[in-house]
This record gives C-alpha cells, sequence and structure tokens, in this order.
C-alpha cells in the first residue's frame, strides 16, 4: 500500500478493513448461534488473520468466502424449507 499510495495508503485503508470486519461481526451475530454458525463464524476469524500478513487485493476478490457463505446459507436453508428469516 505504502509503494502505490504512499502515506495515504498507510493511514486510510485500515479504517476501511476495520468497518468491514465490524459490519460482517455485526451480520453473523445477527442470527441464533447455532453449531453451523459457531464454525462459520471461527472460520472467518482464521481466514481474516492472514489480512495483516497477504496482500489486501486477495481479500477484495475472496471467492473462499462467497463460497463459504452460499454454502452456509443452503445448510441453513434446506432445514426451514427455504424460509432463511435471519438473512
Amino acid at each position: 500500500m505504502y509503494v502505490n499510495f504512499s502515506f495515504i495508503g498507510i493511514i486510510v485503508p485500515p479504517f476501511f478493513n476495520k468497518y468491514f470486519l465490524y459490519w460482517l461481526n455485526t451480520i453473523i451475530f445477527r442470527p441464533p448461534m447455532t453449531p453451523l454458525v459457531l464454525n462459520f463464524y471461527i472460520w472467518i476469524i482464521l481466514h481474516y488473520k492472514n489480512l495483516a500478513a497477504t496482500l489486501l487485493s486477495s481479500f477484495l476478490i475472496d471467492t473462499t468466502m462467497v463460497i463459504m457463505i452460499l454454502v452456509l446459507i443452503l445448510f441453513v436453508a434446506i432445514p426451514s424449507k427455504f424460509k432463511c428469516r435471519y438473512f
């Protein structure tokens, strides 16, 4: 970030990352905490711990995260006969 955007690239993006992760946290805690949602929350923590050591671009287009969200929605929707009232 420093090479591309100078000092502004070091100061500004962490605030956007912080607000994105906080927003993601509030979305995850909206449904009741079932074992499936808790496992997904732990996976997200382990997935985003690498954000400090890797490139930001690998998290902007995150196909692994999209696939995991779709799998979670599928596993929540099938038992409730596709009536997801939490998402």
